[in-house]
């Protein structure tokens, strides 16, 4: 693990201590927010593994994170991110990557899609109302918890055809679609979290699915 800590008051460099695995992984933390990376991370661009940049308000993502085409996870929670920039689709080994907690309102659907090899996805707490364009075969878990969505999201079934888990609580879904229902128990899903909805009509159908929380 690589590990930045800091105490000073510049917000743009930090001295790293090194502890086991430090080619592989990095977790960036500091006494002090950071709006900018550490040079010493663009050092170990072709050999991370995992970077979490969560809490700290980048706003945007650092051309130099989409150059660490080893990553396999990423976490960039509540860093102030509208947009993703279309560089990211170069990281095709990304298996795990957390959005949760920005202010993105559009889905960066093209840029998401790219990412082949992704198979945990976490857009929860972000202003989408439309997550219908998402398009990963290899994906097994998404969460997309305290969204905008007042639909259910039935196309995803088909185009994240591996999908077992949604977590679609906490939304404005008022009702389900016989169809979506129908389509619901069809699919290979091991559960989905409907909880605290607004005025969510559950139907005798719904409530018999055994993997759907309500």
């Amino acid at each position: 693990m690589f590990m930045c800590s800091s105490s000073a008051t510049t917000r743009s460099s930090c001295r790293p201590k090194r502890l086991r695995n430090s080619r592989t992984s990095a977790i960036c933390r500091w006494s002090i927010i950071i709006t900018l990376l550490p040079c010493e991370l663009h050092k170990l661009s072709k050999t991370l593994t995992f970077l979490n940049l969560s809490h700290n308000p980048l706003t945007c993502l650092s051309p130099n994170v989409c150059k660490m085409v080893n990553l396999q996870q990423l976490r960039l929670e509540d860093i102030g991110l509208s947009g993703l920039p279309d560089e990211l689709r170069n990281l095709v080994l990304l298996q795990k990557l957390s959005l949760k907690k920005n202010y993105l309102s559009e889905l960066p659907a093209q840029t998401l899609n790219a990412l082949s090899n992704l198979q945990w996805l976490s857009l929860a707490r972000n202003d989408l109302q439309n997550v219908n364009t998402l398009n990963l075969k290899n994906l097994k878990v998404l969460n997309l918890a305290e969204t905008k969505l007042t639909l259910f999201p039935i196309t995803l079934l088909s185009t994240c055809g591996s999908l077992k888990y949604i977590d679609i609580s906490q939304n404005q879904i008022s009702r389900m679609l016989p169809e979506h229902i129908a389509t619901l128990s069809s699919a290979n899903l091991s559960k989905v979290d409907f909880r605290r909805n607004v005025n969510i009509s559950i139907t005798n159908s719904l409530s018999l699915l055994e993997f759907v929380i309500l």
